[in-house]
């Protein structure tokens, strides 16, 4: 008899376990819903690892964004992140003081327009030197950072360097896309 009341009771609790694991749904932190510039800018620097950045409306940007130095999710619903002809579109790299460290960003579903990425200018004179590079116009990946994009559409990319890139992956293993790295 006790042997029946203990599978018994072992079996209600393993169907709770189910229903609770099952009610839970995808493990996410929080979702920031963004519509304007000034909303994407402080999902960026207030996101935890594991939130999502949620478009809400097409955003243009007034100024570079901060750096994206969080695991998080960007879900574009398919709108457009314009960078208006003047302003990088991403830049995911995270940094403990000076070194890299790894930071791991998902973009699904965005289109990124208009998008700039200006080097600096070279120096003058006899002392002159080379300028900075204009790398990643759409999407920069620094080092130790990977980016994975889905349904992720780039058009009206410009970059100023030498050598072309919509997204500049820094280390080799670190840009997974269906769009072209």
């Amino acid at each position: 008899m006790r042997s029946r009341f203990l599978s018994g009771r072992r079996d209600a609790l393993l169907a709770g376990s189910a229903l609770a694991l099952l009610a839970a749904g995808p493990a996410y932190g929080t979702d920031f819903a963004v519509g304007t510039d000034a909303q994407l800018r402080s999902a960026i620097t207030s996101a935890a690892s594991g939130d999502r950045i949620v478009f809400t409306g097409n955003i243009t940007l007034t100024a570079d964004l901060p750096a994206v130095q969080k695991n998080v999710t960007f879900v574009g619903n398919n709108f457009t992140l314009s960078g208006d002809n003047q302003f990088r579109g991403l830049f995911i790299g995270a940094f403990s003081g000076s070194m890299p460290v790894p930071v791991t960003v998902a973009i699904q579903e965005l289109a990124i327009t208009n998008a700039k990425a200006q080097g600096g200018a070279a120096g003058g004179g006899d002392a002159g030197g080379g300028g900075g590079a204009g790398l990643g116009g759409a999407i920069f990946v620094a080092n130790l950072a990977n980016a994975t994009l889905s349904n992720v559409t780039l058009t009206e990319i410009l970059q100023m360097n030498p050598k072309p890139a919509s997204i500049f992956a820094f280390s080799r293993p670190s840009c997974k896309t269906d769009a072209r790295c």
